[in-house]
């Protein structure tokens, strides 16, 4: 891991860290439980595939959207 320290007499000091910052398995094992978090939502949309959508707040129906096809 290397340090780096910008800084200078007419702004504020910044350390920035290149590399690594800790173990791999951390990552693998967030996504192991995003997925397992996913896994009742699959199911759920896997049966109620033809289910009509009630709401009628067109913003919270703009975030759904945004939502599905941003994940």
């Amino acid at each position: 891991m290397s340090y780096s320290v910008i800084g200078g007499a007419d702004g504020p000091t910044s350390i920035l860290l290149a590399g690594s910052t800790g173990p791999d398995w951390i990552n693998i094992l967030g996504l192991v439980f995003v997925a397992l978090l996913l896994i009742p939502n699959i199911i759920y949309a896997l049966m109620f595939r033809n289910q009509e959508n009630k709401c009628d707040n067109k913003f919270m129906n703009v975030l759904e959207q945004i939502g599905r096809y941003i994940a």
